[in-house]
């Protein structure tokens, strides 16, 4: 849900979260009035994504993450950056 989060309710069809996020966290996400998602939808004509590395994601039905997304993320065959966090690939970003 990273990039629904956030450009979801701005580009989306409906002016509010992606429907799979308002599934899995259900009442724990706020709510937009219909004024909001009105004035939501279609406020931006530019889209800026400052990418900083790239994971493996796999769909782990028996262990939920710390954000509920039943993934299992990995960063095997990443090259490391200076960062402990920072695992990159250049085809990443646009996969």
């Amino acid at each position: 849900f990273q990039l629904g989060w956030m450009s979801e309710p701005i580009y989306g069809k409906e002016g509010d979260y992606p429907p799979e996020m308002k599934k899995v966290y259900g009442d724990r996400l706020p709510t937009f009035t219909p004024y909001q998602k009105k004035i939501l939808k279609g406020s931006a004509d530019f889209y800026g994504l400052n990418h900083y590395g790239t994971s493996w994601a796999a769909y782990d039905p028996n262990t939920p993450g710390s954000d509920l997304s039943f993934a299992d993320v990995t960063h095997d065959g990443f090259p490391q950056g200076m960062s402990i966090w920072l695992f990159g690939s250049g085809w990443g970003f646009r996969k």
